[in-house]
């Protein structure tokens, strides 16, 4: 089995942790949902699958739609938490960027070659 690079796999756990902190303070529904769901996607995404690694880009594409929006909406009340939303924006750019072109990221999700 291929190893993941670095940074797509600390995100990736870093993500699951995230998501294992809110269960941990009191889940709904929803968030047990979306748990399995994105444990599901990692676990694919970090055997290879370039369909989860596909899922896991427009996800990464969407939370930063989303905090952009959470910047500006929060920019004229709080000018500390629209600082915070704008640097999570732009590190979840980047980590979109770093799939989207990264040559580890393809190694990794190319079929095996067998001679």
């Amino acid at each position: 089995m291929k190893k993941p690079p670095f940074p797509l796999a600390a995100v990736a756990i870093a993500y699951l942790g995230l998501e294992i902190w809110l269960l941990a303070r009191g889940a709904e529904a929803a968030v047990w949902v979306r748990f399995a769901l994105s444990l599901w996607l990692v676990v694919f995404l970090l055997r290879g699958s370039r369909i989860a690694g596909g899922i896991w880009l427009v996800c990464n594409l969407l939370s930063a739609l989303y905090t952009a929006v959470a910047t500006f909406r929060v920019i004229q009340t709080d000018v500390t938490a629209a600082g915070l939303f704008a640097v999570l924006t732009a590190a979840i750019l980047a980590h979109c960027v770093y799939l989207f072109f990264s040559p580890a990221v393809r190694r990794f999700q190319s079929p095996a070659r067998s001679h």
